[in-house]
């Protein structure tokens, strides 16, 4: 996962907390009450990380639900079998959370051009998730326990 650009020393922001949301709570977008005049609608978090990390970064590339269809529909042949490897250890909670926050980011980068653009969708990735991790309410992991779920070792490499 994030195999290509991890082994060039690239990869998730040091020091992320990933909250311990209710099952599905980031898969699908919390449906929209309809508006009435004075409503305001709240937008939901994974949406409003993904468009401030767009504004922020003023980055233009692909938009990739952040859904298993929409995750294997972006990501290259090569990244395919390991994906569906971890989607078949899964269950629900934590671990589904961080399994789409990886592979979304995978899908980002493997749907850009070039390498310029690649580090650019990793750059963007990173900051969603970051800003929607961020925007959470519930307990928190560590960068090492959210490693050591999904058998990679990315900040002793990055020492």
């Amino acid at each position: 996962m994030i195999i290509d650009l991890v082994q060039r020393g690239r990869g998730f922001r040091g020091g992320l907390s990933y909250p311990c949301g209710k099952v599905g709570c980031a898969v699908s977008p919390v449906p929209l009450p309809k508006r009435g005049e004075g409503d305001v609608v709240k937008e939901d978090p994974w949406t409003a990380a993904v468009r401030q990390a767009r504004e922020e970064l003023g980055y233009h590339g692909a938009e990739i639900p952040r859904t298993v269809a929409g995750i294997l529909g972006a990501l290259r042949a090569k990244h395919r079998d390991a994906f569906h490897a971890d989607l078949a250890t899964l269950s629900q909670g934590i671990a589904f959370e961080v399994f789409l926050d990886q592979w979304w980011t995978q899908a980002v980068v493997d749907a850009a051009r070039d390498d310029d653009g690649r580090e650019a969708a990793l750059e963007f990735a990173d900051l969603a998730v970051a800003l929607r991790i961020s925007a959470g309410d519930g307990p928190t992991l560590s960068t090492a326990e959210v490693e050591q779920m999904i058998g990679l070792h990315i900040s002793a490499e990055a020492q």
